[in-house]
This record gives structure tokens, C-alpha cells and sequence, in this order.
């Protein structure tokens, strides 16, 4: 047994020498792949130290975009609303004209109506006195009749005269739109030719 007990010391020896490579390879290898696993775990913690800085800046950047976006807005909101405001001022503005202008027009067109219904009050007036006047100018002229004939030649002249004045009336009433002067007129010549 002798020679079995040198091979299986010698084998025991040289696996006990293996097993001292391996076991250093295997010491090697795993201080290698501790080492290899701390700096992974660093560069995790750097990777998530990192990305949570940048998680953080890009919140930053989305809260600094929508204030810009809000302030953007909410001047243009301002001043969509001052535009609004400016226009409703000056709508408010062209209403109030319009309607002193319109108020204006009423109150002349009033003026205007007043005048023409006095004028045609007056005119309604100088008509009856026209008619007045034929009238009488018929009475005398039949009172002539009876008188005799020269009496028939004044009232001509003054039938002639009378129409006339009532031509010469209207045409003055025409051309300044004044009844009282026109008035005035006939009555003086009327006298003048009855008396004179």
C-alpha cells in the first residue's frame, strides 16, 4: 500500500496545490467582481443622484414654463380685455354722439313742424282775409251796380288792386316767408287806393 498511499498523497498534494490556484483564482476573481460590484453600485448611485437632478430641473423647467405660458396668457388676456374695454369705451362714445345727434334732428325737426303749421295757420289766415275781401269787393261792386257806373270803374281798379296786392302778398310771403310784413303791406295799400 505503499505506492497507492505516495499516489494518493502526491494526488492529494497536487489537487491541495490546485485547489490553493483555485481558491486564489476564485479570491481573484471574486475581489475582482466585489470591486467591479461596488463601482457598478457607485455609478447606480451617481445614475439615480443624477436622474433625480435632472427629475428636479425638469420640474423646474415645466413649473418656469407654465408661469412663462401663464404670464404669456394672462398678458394677452390683459390685453385682449384693455382692447375690449378701449372699444367698448369708444362704442359707448359713438352711442352717446349719435344719440345727442339724433336728439339735435328731433328737437329741429320739431322746430321745423311748429314753423310750418304757424305758417300754415297764417296762410289759412291770409286766405280767409282774401276771401273777405272778394266778398266785399262783390258787395260794392253791387252797391255800384246800383249807384251808377262810375262807381263800377273804381271797383275794377280796386278789384285789380286787391288782387294784386294778394299776388304781390303771396310772392313776398314766397321770398322772405314773413306773413306779418306781407300783411302789413296789403293793408296800406288797400287803405290808400279805398281812400284816396
Amino acid at each position: 500500500m505503499g505506492k497507492k498511499s505516495r499516489i494518493a498523497a502526491a494526488a492529494t498534494a497536487a489537487a491541495a496545490g490546485r485547489n490553493s490556484r483555485l481558491i486564489e483564482n476564485l479570491k481573484t476573481v471574486t475581489a475582482s467582481l466585489a470591486k467591479e460590484a461596488l463601482q457598478t453600485r457607485k455609478k447606480m448611485e451617481q445614475l439615480q443622484f443624477h436622474l433625480a437632478s435632472m427629475a428636479a430641473d425638469r420640474d423646474i423647467c415645466d413649473g418656469l414654463e407654465r408661469d412663462v405660458l401663464a404670464l404669456v396668457l394672462s398678458s394677452s388676456l390683459g390685453e385682449a380685455a384693455e382692447r375690449r374695454t378701449a372699444e367698448m369705451t369708444a362704442a359707448t362714445e359713438r352711442e352717446r354722439n349719435l344719440s345727442a345727434k339724433i336728439e339735435s334732428a328731433v328737437a329741429e325737426l320739431n322746430a321745423a313742424e311748429m314753423r310750418l303749421l304757424s305758417l300754415v295757420t297764417e296762410k289759412d289766415a291770409k286766405n280767409k282775409e282774401l276771401e273777405d275781401l272778394k266778398e266785399r269787393l262783390q258787395s260794392m261792386e253791387e252797391q255800384a251796380r246800383k249807384r251808377g257806373k262810375p262807381w263800377k270803374k273804381w271797383l275794377y281798379s280796386a278789384a285789380a288792386t286787391a288782387t294784386l296786392l294778394a299776388t304781390t302778398a303771396l310772392a313776398t310771403f314766397c321770398c322772405d316767408g314773413s306773413f306779418a310784413a306781407s300783411r302789413i303791406c296789403l293793408r296800406e295799400i288797400f287803405f290808400f287806393f279805398f281812400f284816396f
